[in-house]
């Protein structure tokens, strides 16, 4: 498989606005350095967006809480499911067998 070089970009353009019907929209960083993100395939939109950086801080809040790692879900901006792991290392052997 060939490896693709990393780009480096200051602005992408959205699939779209908020909704299918409105002119595509792009986002940028103020400043304008580079975007601290990379899309990997695809096109995604404004919402798609939403729902990766909603994504990120729940993850990353529930890791600072906790200490586990966490994965999440979301859906038009709204949280689907969240799930933390245990690793079974920290588990006694009683619990394990349940005994």
């Amino acid at each position: 498989m060939k490896r693709q070089e990393e780009i480096r970009m200051k602005e992408f353009e959205l699939k779209y606005g908020c909704n299918p019907n409105q002119k595509p929209s792009k986002i940028y960083m103020a400043d304008g350095s580079d975007l601290p993100i990379k899309v990997l395939i695809g096109r995604p939109g404004y919402i798609n967006f939403l729902d990766a950086f909603n994504g990120w801080q729940l993850v990353r809040e529930l890791k600072k809480a906790t200490g586990l790692p966490a994965a999440t879900s979301f859906k038009h901006v709204s949280p689907a499911g969240a799930k933390q792991s245990v690793c079974r290392c920290l588990m006694s052997k009683k619990n394990l067998l349940g005994r």
